[in-house]
C-alpha cells in the first residue's frame, strides 16, 4: 500500500527516476503482493486466519489488504496498460475483500463502542476509510466510464467519511479517558492515519471532481493543521523513546504498523498534487500556494527517503527472525 502510493504519485513526480523504476517498481510490487498473500493463504489452510479476523482492533487492518489490493491495480494500468486484465481482476478481489471487511469493520466498531473507552483505540480504525476510498479511486481508473458511476463514488466516500468520524470519536473517547497511558509506549504508530484517511478522502473528491475547488482547498488546509498536529506529538513521542530507550531500540526498531507512517506521506503527498493541479476557480490565495510548492518541492524525495529506511528496517528485522509466515 505504501509502495504503490509512492510509486503514483511521489515517483511520477521525479524525472530521472519514473521512465526507469516505474514498470520495474510496479512488478516488484507484484510480487510482494503475491508473497503476503500467499502467507495469509497458508494461514487460512492452517486455520489460523481467525487470529487476524477475531481481535476488535485487529480486525481493521484487514483495511490494509483492500487498500493495498486496490492501489496495486492501479499501479499495473500506470506501468503496464496492456496488463488491464490482471489489473481488473485484482480490482474484483479488492471489492470482494472490502464487502468482507466491511462486515467485519461494522461489528468491530460495535464491539469497541461497548468495550471500556479507558482502553486505548489506535488509528488502525480509520483504515475502513482508507479501503473505501481506495476502491472509489481504483473504479475511477479501472471502469470505462467512471464518470456513469458518479453517484455511486459520492455515496461510497460518504461511507467512508461517516466511518472515519465514529473512528476518530473512539480513538478520541480512549485517549481522554484512558489513566496513565504514556507517550513513548502507548502512542500507536498508525495513528499517522488520522491525517492519511483525510488525504486519501480529499485525494477521492479531486479526482472524482465532485465538490468545488474552494472546498478542496478547505480540506487540504485542515488535513495540513492535523499533518502538522500529529507529526507534532510524533517528534515528542520520538524524543521520549529516544530517552527511553536510546537511538537504536528507540527509534530504530522495526513493527510493521510503522508502513503506516509512509503511506500516510505519500498519501498527503498525492493529495497536494492534486488539489494544486486542480483547476483553481478561484484562484488558490498565495500563501496556500507558498505552503503547497514547499510540500511538493520537499515531499517526492521526502516519501523515497521514509520508504528506504523503512524496507531496511523490515530486511534488517526479517533477516533476524525469519520470513516464515506465522
Amino acid at each position: 500500500m505504501a509502495g504503490g502510493i509512492f510509486g503514483l504519485a511521489a515517483l511520477q513526480q521525479m524525472p530521472l527516476l519514473k521512465h526507469v523504476l516505474t514498470q520495474p517498481f510496479a512488478i516488484g510490487l507484484l510480487i510482494v503482493w503475491m508473497l503476503l498473500a500467499g502467507s495469509y493463504l497458508a494461514c487460512w489452510r492452517r486455520g489460523r486466519l481467525d487470529d487476524h479476523v477475531r481481535p476488535p482492533i485487529g480486525r481493521f487492518a484487514i483495511g490494509s489488504w483492500v487498500a493495498a489490493t486496490a492501489v496495486l491495480a492501479r499501479m499495473l494500468i500506470l506501468a503496464h496498460p496492456a496488463w488491464r486484465p490482471v489489473a481488473v481482476l485484482l480490482g474484483v478481489l479488492a471489492c470482494g475483500l472490502w464487502l468482507w471487511f466491511v462486515a467485519l469493520a461494522a461489528q468491530g466498531f460495535r464491539d469497541l463502542l461497548e468495550r471500556s473507552s479507558t482502553e486505548l483505540v489506535p488509528g488502525v480504525v480509520l483504515l475502513l476509510t482508507v479501503s473505501t476510498q481506495s476502491i472509489v479511486l481504483a473504479a475511477f481508473d479501472l471502469l470505462p466510464n467512471p464518470s456513469d458511476w458518479a453517484w455511486s463514488a459520492a455515496i461510497l466516500s460518504g461511507v467512508g467519511a461517516g466511518s472515519y468520524l465514529v473512528g476518530v470519536a473512539l480513538m478520541a473517547r480512549s485517549h481522554f479517558r484512558a489513566a496513565g497511558w504514556r507517550l513513548a509506549d502507548d502512542w500507536d504508530n498508525s495513528n499517522c492515519i488520522l491525517h492519511g484517511a483525510l488525504s486519501i478522502t480529499g485525494l477521492t473528491l479531486v479526482t472524482w471532481n465532485v465538490v468545488p475547488h474552494l472546498h478542496l482547498q478547505a480540506l487540504w488546509m485542515c488535513v495540513f493543521c492535523i499533518f502538522l498536529a500529529v507529526e507534532a506529538v510524533e517528534i515528542a513521542r520520538l524524543s521520549a523513546r529516544v530517552r527511553a530507550y536510546g537511538w537504536r531500540r528507540g527509534a530504530f526498531s522495526y513493527n510493521v504498523s510503522q508502513w503506516s507512517r509512509n503511506f500516510t506521506f505519500g498519501m498527503f503527498y498525492a493529495f497536494t498534487l492534486g488539489v494544486a493541479q486542480h483547476p483553481a476557480v478561484p484562484a488558490t490565495p498565495p500563501w496556500i500556494e507558498t505552503i503547497q510548492a514547499v510540500v511538493l518541492t520537499s515531499g517526492a524525495p521526502l516519501v523515497l527517503l521514509f520508504l528506504l529506511v523503512e524496507a531496511v528496517l523490515c530486511l534488517g528485522s526479517h533477516r533476524r527472525v525469519g520470513w516464515a509466515p506465522r
